[in-house]
């Protein structure tokens, strides 16, 4: 327990995909890309319950491996290419009306994000009440060596020097309540939780895939 919180791990792995066909249960060093995730999520010392959303009878299928596992079957219309994670969300919170404080989504394409970074940023958004917590990642060392091309010249975009991130798709952490209301993640008040570069790879190519592949094949070996 987190300050006598209630976590709710939140997992969504809808069958299709566009550029990476059943990306979610390739194999990813022996086992099913979406274990790494559940794997991860049940070591969390702060995540009370995990809820499994698909589509896939395959996911469905590696899921129950996990104890404790609730599985919810996402519905069709919810299971389209042009679906928001946002409503699927909202649908499981609706489903189950739990009674949990807050709830963090994990992507089955982040494998390498560790239980450290999943405690951490739990850890992070309790300890400060905020509403919200998004994992970013530092794009560049600073805007100096951000360029654009112009009448194919380069030009530097800001002659201003500070860092910039990027949103690498691996922790969405929200309270609960606030999240059935505004149905978002981002707001004026929403907090990073930063991750290396190397844990922040998200598969959505056969490229990301082997890359991700052999970083967590070297980390295994250690």
């Amino acid at each position: 327990m987190l300050k006598n919180k209630k976590i709710l791990g939140i997992i969504l792995a809808r069958a299709g995909s566009k550029r990476l066909k059943n990306k979610n249960i390739l194999n990813f060093l022996h086992k099913p890309l979406i274990y790494w995730t559940l794997k991860t999520a049940t070591k969390s010392a702060y995540i009370d319950n995990i809820v499994v959303s698909t589509d896939s009878v395959k996911v469905k299928k590696i899921s129950k491996v996990f104890k404790n596992m609730i599985i919810h079957k996402r519905k069709k219309k919810l299971s389209q290419s042009s679906s928001k994670s946002e409503d699927v969300i909202i649908d499981i919170l609706k489903t189950y009306k739990f009674d949990h404080d807050y709830f963090i989504l994990l992507q089955p394409t982040s494998p390498l994000r560790t239980v450290n970074d999943i405690d951490f940023s739990l850890k992070r958004v309790v300890s400060t009440s905020v509403n919200n917590c998004i994992s970013v990642q530092p794009l560049a060392k600073n805007t100096n060596k951000i360029y654009k091309i112009n009448n194919d010249k380069l030009k530097k975009i800001s002659k201003n020097s500070y860092k910039t991130f990027i949103i690498n798709g691996a922790i969405y952490i929200s309270k609960i309540s606030t999240f059935l209301k505004n149905n978002r993640f981002f707001d004026s008040q929403t907090i990073p939780y930063i991750m290396k570069p190397i844990s922040s790879i998200d598969i959505d190519t056969i490229q990301d895939f082997r890359i991700a592949e052999f970083i967590m094949k070297k980390n295994l070996s250690k």
